[in-house]
């Protein structure tokens, strides 16, 4: 019996052992070992848009210029990633997708599909250099690289339907000179000719497409953003290149482009930016250049031209970082306002044979301007008024219209 004291009496003095990992929630739910081997974390997000067409005409007739009124599941992603000796990283994030219409066809959407939105690798050993590889998005663009999930609107600007969007390929990037020169290089397969269309398409040819986008900061508060690419198309149907809005969905550019015509030989790009911010205020504009050289077309190239100029304000007083969640200093959350005016122009489409000049239009503007409420860091809800404006009257089924206005709401929950 005094054995068995003994014995029990030493159990209670040993502290308990301690698990070999470490579990937490940091914007997001974190894990990590506690010898710092491995470092892992599991996240994901919810936006719920709503949207309305003021006046909407009919339009049941292919193409659907337009799509119906409605609430949808705009992205439900999941993503989980991280580290391994400090020195190999990934990402996987999967997005679970409700359809889309095919606006040139009127396909209804088909029903939920799995898409995969990043799957990478990558060694990160030093600051200044980091090799990934896999498939991620392709920088060009600095609106198209920032997270939509602390972007003042529920959509980009029109323009960002001209940039590769993700794609499979091999990027070198990393931070210079205290960290006031950030740069990012690529080289991809080149198949997206518009936003996402090479997002898990196995290349076609031989081709390449190389990016470039470089951050720099001469001030705390002030971002300079060159970017752009150059890649070579071989015999890539031009009969797929048609433009939808972003915002209120129009497809004012059908392509109806006859089959021996095709994207083949350089396809350019070039984007300047400039993003600066002091206490609530925030100013942004982008402007891209784009340029695709096509064979059977009486015009060598395909020239288009896209930019905006953003402001926002944080009503509440709180300072601003365009590229971080808004902090509240209230409970009941912060509001801010935004005004955009976006701009494209795909300047010689008609020429070219790309489409139709009867009902298509090739420039299109838009003024956007939104309210947004943040509920802490993970709950938003953004409602704005757009008004879309094309240079040449599109044709519905009961008549033309040259501009279009609308409501657009996101609901969106960060975990």
């Amino acid at each position: 019996m005094i054995t068995l004291l003994a014995l029990l009496a030493c159990l209670q003095d040993k502290p308990p052992e301690e698990s070999p990992l470490e579990v937490f929630y940091k914007d997001g739910l974190r894990f990590k070992t506690r010898d710092g081997v491995f470092e892992g974390y599991l996240t994901g997000y919810l936006r719920l848009h709503g949207r309305t067409v003021f006046d909407r005409p009919d339009d049941t007739d292919d193409p659907l210029r337009t799509v119906p009124d409605t609430v949808w599941m705009r992205e439900a992603r999941l993503e989980t990633g991280g580290t391994l000796y400090k020195e190999w990283a990934w990402r996987f994030q999967l997005e679970l997708d409700s359809g889309t219409y095919n606006q040139s066809t009127g396909a209804a959407p088909s029903g939920v599909t799995t898409l995969l939105q990043d799957g990478w690798v990558e060694w990160r050993k030093y600051p200044f250099l980091n090799v990934r590889l896999g498939q991620f998005k392709i920088p060009c663009s600095a609106e198209d690289y920032d997270s939509t999930r602390v972007m003042e609107f529920a959509e980009r600007s029109p323009m960002n339907r001209l940039v590769p969007g993700r794609e499979a390929g091999l990027e070198v990037h990393g931070r210079l000179l205290d960290d006031r020169l950030a740069y990012l290089a690529a080289v991809c397969h080149g198949q997206g000719y518009l936003k996402d269309k090479g997002r898990g398409v196995v290349d076609a040819d031989d081709e390449k497409e190389a990016t470039l986008l470089l951050h720099a900061y001469p001030l705390e508060n002030v971002r300079l953003s060159l970017g752009g690419s150059i890649g070579d198309v071989d015999d890539l149907a031009a009969s797929n290149f048609d433009l939808i809005t972003t915002e209120l969905s129009v497809l004012y550019l059908d392509s109806t482009a006859a089959a021996p015509l095709t994207f083949d030989g350089l396809r350019k790009r070039a984007d300047a930016a400039v993003s600066a911010w002091y206490g609530p205020a925030a100013i942004r504009a982008e402007v891209l250049y784009r340029e695709d050289e096509l064979e059977g077309s009486s015009e060598d190239d395909l020239e288009t031209l896209g930019w905006f100029v953003t402001g926002s304000f944080l009503i509440t007083g709180e300072d601003k970082n365009p590229f971080k969640r808004v902090a509240p200093a209230a409970d009941w959350g912060a509001l801010e306002i935004a005004a955009r005016y976006a701009r494209v122009d795909v300047r010689n489409a008609f020429d070219a044979g790309i489409a139709a000049a009867a009902g298509n239009s090739e420039e299109v503007s838009s003024i956007t301007v939104g309210l947004t409420w943040w509920y802490g860091k993970f709950l938003r809800v953004t409602l704005q008024a757009t008004h879309e404006r094309f240079e040449d009257p599109l044709q519905f089924d009961n008549r033309e219209e040259d501009s279009l206005t609308g409501l657009v709401a996101r609901l969106q929950l960060d975990f």
